[in-house]
């Protein structure tokens, strides 16, 4: 336990009264000139314009989240509204992640009122942390008034409550809903970093403090509290640090800790972790070129307090370093070395190697999101597992097909059946996964009645109102929608009932589920009543805190605009979108190349071709400048600017490039992949744009065969091969 909590003299637990040390609660020292020594390293407070709600909040509520940038002044105004409303509060906090547990059990055996202190909240959110059921079981089943204040950076907190990706393919959608349940649960109070004019009069009452007189100097361009920490100064020393001969392998070493940082690892780095990050971030700006000190001499730099405030590297732990906060959030994002995310794979807990591997994925780097997810296949709890393997499934299908991920879920779900038995719940899982991907290779079919007899085995099994019977049953709609949208539509709408009762009005699945009833209802042909239950699902309140939900319904109406003529609105939507994106994740993310691509064919359809060109381009070009690996979203990609260089009046290059395609899908996916099947289509229609009907005719018959064989005489993907063919037939005759 020592090692776990914040813990008194006597090994109990502190009183909020008793930790008096700002600095040890997360709060940023203050610079210090040598000139000016005998100041404290922790200004007088200067009390900020949220004080008074801040403090309403700890009396009214029990979960307060203050949330802004980083050195916005967050750890020291939740520092002193504890002192000032909950002094005699017992102090629980947590060394991290790992803690979580044992944070919980000890509010929970307390003799009296605790005060959770979650500093960072976002050390304690993800794979293994903090759930909702941690926080009910804290706040409702005690008589005591518990209560939970927490900081969290801006940016962080916006990865926990914005999607990654839109539509099916949702990068670490467990993660972040899991999250995001612990944040809806907490009464949110915004810290601005830029001070308001009343602050700032507040400020001018301490102008003996020269630091404070100082940072009022600086106001109109800084926060008073983040230039007290130095933070602009420190990022300025780390960018000049990378010249040669100055402290370049220093730099890297920061670099390093940033991206363990980024990646959800927030805990101490030891030296040889720390080195290993750092090579490949030398390497990328010149390596021996940079003339980089030793690494001895590049520690003692990074640990120097600089400016007497905080130094880059953080000493924390017996051994290990982390990295000033403030430099996380500062630079643009861009995609790591590959070699330092190898790095961070072979340290990550099992724990953080899940989320690791969600992160690696979104930025293409398929070799470490594959490693990833197959080491968090052995972890201990059962979900966890599930997840790492659905994911790993998919990851193989973007790599090397449909096929590929099917033999791999089959494989999984025959051992599985053979070591805990054809019933066992794990058992089922894996050949529900077998089920979807049957599904993806065009059998959806033969998908459905494998859902259906895993439904009827998890009935006898788990029980009817089981959540397993009510994913199998979501599942299974998701399949008939593609056979019987109008009998997946009442599917949908009893399931969004059945969640509702089961979780609540306000659960992610019960909304999910009435989105999908919507969209069933539209595919059925009864627009009028799917727009009635759309309007009545974005004008419910629940659906505001539901992010993931609210951006693919924005997806889902930009696409029908644009089928529908209507160009400016949905070229709009798709703006608005791409920008969320780009400020969450930076430009480089897997969602903003997809929504650069979707932007760009919507601009294309408004009229500008050559635009939809040179947007996809710079997509293709972003897509190789990350890795080179042909997965199903580089040829996809790919695909789409072939198509747009022949709609902009260039036939002979979209053809040329078409069959290029095709030919590296069919190695990299097999020649019946239904990608590979896509890119010979539209090969064949190019032929006949350019005048060869006849032979465009043959490969249209050819790889409508193949097709009908692959997918099935029913699916979309055929019949839209069928429709090309008929038409080119057509103009024959």
């Amino acid at each position: 336990m020592p090692r776990l909590l914040r813990l008194d003299a006597r090994n109990r637990l502190p009183r909020v009264r008793s930790c008096t040390d700002p600095l040890s609660m997360g709060v940023h020292p203050a610079e210090q000139e040598a000139s000016n020594i005998s100041c404290p390293r922790v200004p007088a407070y200067v009390p900020r314009d949220t004080d008074g709600a801040l403090a309403r909040a700890l009396t009214d509520g029990r979960f307060v989240v203050l949330v802004g940038e980083s050195t916005a002044g967050k750890s020291r105004a939740a520092f002193e509204a504890a002192h000032t409303s909950l002094p005699n509060s017992f102090l629980v906090e947590p060394v991290g992640r790992h803690a979580v547990a044992a944070a919980i059990d000890a509010v929970a055996t307390a003799s009296g009122p605790c005060l959770l202190w979650l500093d960072d909240l976002e050390r304690f959110l993800g794979t293994g942390g903090l759930t909702r059921h941690d926080l009910t079981r804290l706040l409702d089943a005690s008589r005591h008034g518990h209560r939970v204040l927490a900081t969290m950076r801006a940016e962080e907190y916006a990865r926990f409550t914005r999607p990654d990706h839109i539509g099916p393919d949702q990068l670490g959608a467990e993660t972040r809903r899991v999250g995001e349940e612990v944040l809806r649960l907490a009464t949110r109070i915004e810290l601005p970093r830029a001070w308001s004019s009343a602050e700032l009069a507040r400020a001018g009452n301490h102008n003996s403090d020269p630091r404070i007189e100082a940072a009022l100097a600086h106001a109109d361009r800084f926060g008073v509290a983040e230039y007290l920490a130095a933070g602009p100064r420190l990022l300025d020393d780390w960018q000049h640090a990378w010249a040669p001969g100055t402290h370049p392998h220093a730099a890297a070493l920061v670099a390093g800790a940033v991206l363990a940082r980024r990646t959800g690892i927030h805990r101490p780095l030891p030296l040889t972790v720390l080195d290993h990050l750092a090579r490949p971030y030398l390497a990328e700006r010149g390596g021996h070129l940079l003339r980089p000190e030793p690494l001895a001499e590049a520690l003692a730099w990074a640990v120097t307090p600089l400016h007497a405030t905080s130094s880059l590297l953080l000493p924390a732990g017996d051994t290990g370093y982390l990295a000033f906060d403030y430099l996380i959030d500062a630079l643009p994002k861009r995609v790591p070395p590959p070699e330092a995310v190898d790095t961070l794979v072979a340290f990550a807990t099992q724990d953080e190697v899940i989320d690791l591997a969600d992160a690696t994925w979104g930025w293409y780097l398929l070799d470490q999101a594959e490693a990833a997810f197959r080491r968090a296949l052995d972890h201990p709890d059962p979900d966890r597992r599930d997840y790492a393997l659905s994911m790993l499934s998919y990851v193989l299908e973007d790599r090397h097909g449909g096929a590929s991920a099917l033999r791999f879920a089959s494989e999984e779900a025959r051992e599985r059946s053979l070591r805990l038995g054809p019933e066992h719940p794990d058992t089922l899982k894996a050949t529900m996964l077998v089920a979807w991907h049957t599904h993806h290779n065009g059998d959806t079919r033969a998908a459905s009645l494998l859902a259906e007899r895993i439904l009827t085995i998890a009935r006898r099994v788990c029980g009817d109102s089981s959540l397993p019977v009510l994913k199998i049953r979501r599942d299974l709609a998701c399949f008939r929608e593609g056979l019987d949208p109008a009998s997946a539509a009442e599917d949908f709408r009893r399931l969004a009932a059945d969640y509702s009762e089961f979780a609540g009005p306000a659960h992610p699945w019960t909304l999910k589920c009435r989105a999908a009833h919507a969209e069933a209802l539209e595919k059925s042909g009864d627009s009028e009543t799917a727009r009635e239950v759309l309007h009545g699902l974005l004008n419910d309140p629940d659906i505001l805190a539901e992010s993931q939900l609210r951006q693919h319904i924005q997806a889902r109406k930009a696409d029908r605009a644009s089928r529908a003529g209507d160009f400016t609105t949905a070229i709009s939507l798709w703006r608005e979108l791409l920008s969320e994106a780009e400020q969450a994740h930076g430009l480089s993310r897997g969602q903003c190349l997809y929504l650069r691509s979707e932007l760009a064919s919507c601009i294309g359809r408004g009229g500008d071709p050559e635009a939809a060109v040179r947007l996809l381009q710079e997509v293709v070009d972003e897509r190789t400048r990350i890795n080179t690996e042909w997965d199903s979203d580089a040829i996809r990609f790919h695909r789409r600017l072939a198509t747009w260089t022949g709609m902009s009046g260039h036939p002979a290059d979209a053809l040329c490039q078409l069959r290029e395609l095709a030919g590296i899908s069919s190695r990299v996916r097999g020649a019946a992949d239904p990608i590979t099947l896509n890119c010979r289509s539209r090969a064949a229609h190019w032929t006949a744009v350019m005048g060869d009907i006849s032979d465009a005719i043959e490969q249209f018959e050819s790889v409508l065969t193949d097709f009908e064989v692959s997918m099935g005489p029913a699916h979309e993907l055929t019949a839209e091969c069928r429709e090309h063919l008929d038409h080119w037939r057509t103009v024959v005759h």
